[in-house]
This record gives C-alpha cells, structure tokens and sequence, in this order.
C-alpha cells in the first residue's frame, strides 16, 4: 500500500479547479466550500463523514487536499457509522484509504446498530424510525467522544433522498446533537463524481469498478445494479422496476451476495496502478473476457448510462424488470 503524497495530490486538484476541464467549477466550488469552513470553525473543530462510497470518497480526496494547502493535519478523527450487516471488502477499503490518505477514522456503531430486527415484525415505518434512532445516538457518542467539533463534512447530492433541497451549510434538527453539516459536493451529478475520481485517479472500491453495485447499502438492501447489464436488453425507458423501497433497507437475514473475486497479488481495493486503468478494472475486463454466453455480465459503475437509474439496486429484494 502506498501513502499518498498529500501536497502533490493537492497541487494537481487545485490546478484542475481553475482549469478549462468541464469539471472544474464543481472542483472549485467544492473546495470552496471546504475551504470556507475551515476559515470559520478551524481544522480542529471539523471533521468528515465517511462510509467508503463513491461521494464519500470524493469528499475525502477534497477534504484532504484542502487540508495539505495549508500544511495541517486533521485534529479530529473522521465518523465511520457503519450499516448493519456491513460489506467486508467496503470495510476494509474504509481502513485502507485511511492509512493511504493519513485520515484516522472513529468508528461509532451504538448497541442499536448490532441486533438484527425480525422481518416479520418490523414494517418499514419502523425501519426508517430505526435507521434515524441508529444515526443520531452514533451522532450523539462522537460528540461526546470528541466535544470539540462544531462541522462535519457530508457526501450528499442533490439526487440522493432528502438532498433536494439542502444549502451547503444546515445545522441539525433541534432534537439531534449540534453540528452544522457541510454539503460541499451537493451539486454534483454521479457522472461529475466518477469523472472526478478517475481524473485524479482516486482509488475508490473494487465493487462498484466490478460493475457490482452504483450504490451501497447494507447486504440486506444493495443488488446489482441492472442497468449495468451488458447484451442485448430491452431499453430501461420501457422497463418498470419492482422494488419494495429504494431508500431504505431490508432487516432479514442476510443475503448472499456474489464474489467480489481474488485480486492480484499485492493489489488491495481500488488501489490504482499508473496509467488511467486500474488493477481491478482490468481485472473486471478479465472476468469479462473468459465469462461465458450464460453468465450475465456488467458494465462498471461509471459506465452508467442514465443517472436516474443509480439507486436501482437498492431495496428489500432483487429489482425485478418488467415490460410496461
């Protein structure tokens, strides 16, 4: 494993932020809004959120680079809450990206993250209700854990659910602990994300390069997405998808997911080699190559074609394609 180099990371993020790339106003902004923050509160009032997804990763990169321009290291270890029934390989990306980046991360799972509900009596009513109850006790022992922080930095954008509306800055709800949370990616779109990660060649999780998954969850609540199939489909325009609910997650037991595969020897993770491919992108190309006619087969993550199809592999089951 390779530690990043912080301050060369961070001149070629901060070039490509004024630079003639579509992407860079969104770079700009981001780092901004970062940069914002960190003039008001300070690097040892403000930490990160971060779960090993895509946004998060992207935000972690920012967050960091913004932190190596002004030569400081952050004071405050970044908020890991993990999902029930958690990947593995995202959990131990989560580790690996953190020694890469020199980012100490304070896992918060309260008592409540630990049991599983019976599906049979639980409706999702009460999932959501849980859900919210599990974030805000995490929330509520990081503060007391670490009493100082008054900002965290937040991976949202405007797509994901409840991010329609948000400003960079919100405070939090009366009833949940205090902090300001920081959107500084909110008006990104996921193609600007994966623009952005394979651009600077950010090394990010091997399951969503695999083609398994655009957006994670828990392994009650995340599928493959279909819109990532390859082969001859019918266009997803004319296709309805069954899902029981897309937002939250299914507390039964858990589902068997398919092999992430071994990786080359050495190669952890999204970790990226030089050049513009990396070891598991040509690994899923392998796959592809020796998979037969039978084996249904997936395009990368950022290879997603329409957007508005990002969270169709997450519900209580498989989603379903149906002609209309």
């Amino acid at each position: 494993m390779t530690i990043v180099d912080l301050l060369t990371i961070a001149n070629e993020t901060y070039a490509l932020a004024i630079s003639n790339e579509p992407i860079a106003p969104l770079v700009n902004e981001a780092l901004g809004v970062i940069d914002g923050a960190l003039d008001e509160y300070g690097p040892d009032k403000i930490s990160l959120s971060f779960n090993g997804g895509k946004d998060c990763t992207v935000l972690l990169h920012l967050y960091a680079v913004a932190l190596a321009k002004r030569r400081v290291r952050p004071s405050l270890p970044s908020l890991y809450i993990p999902v029930q029934s958690p990947f593995p390989a995202l959990e131990a990306f989560i580790s690996q990206v953190a020694r890469q980046y020199e980012l100490p991360v304070f896992t918060c799972a309260p008592p409540c993250l630990i049991p599983t509900p019976d599906p049979s009596s639980t409706s999702q009513d009460d999932v959501s209700d849980n859900e919210s109850g599990n974030m805000r006790e995490a929330l509520e022992l990081y503060r007391a854990r670490f009493p100082a922080v008054e900002a965290i930095l937040i991976g949202t954008r405007r797509t994901d659910p409840h991010g329609a509306k948000l400003n960079f800055r919100e405070r939090t709800d009366p009833d949940w602990p205090p902090f300001v949370r920081v959107h500084p990616i909110i008006n990104w779109s996921y193609a600007d994300v994966w623009t952005f990660l394979r651009r600077l060649k950010v090394p990010y999780a091997l399951c969503m390069t695999k083609g398994l998954y655009t957006s994670l969850g828990s392994t009650y609540n995340t599928f493959r997405n279909p819109a990532l199939l390859q082969g001859d489909l019918p266009d997803l325009a004319s296709l309805q998808v069954i899902i029981d609910d897309p937002v939250t997650a299914c507390h039964g037991p858990p589902i068997q997911q398919p092999s992430m595969g071994a990786k080359p020897e050495g190669v952890q993770d999204g970790q990226v080699e030089d050049g513009a491919v990396s070891h598991a992108e040509k690994e899923a190309r392998n796959e592809d190559a020796n998979a037969t006619t039978s084996t249904p087969r997936y395009r990368p993550a950022y290879e997603l074609a329409d957007a508005s199809h990002e969270r169709l592999g997450r519900g209580t089951q498989p989603p379903v394609l149906t002609a209309k």
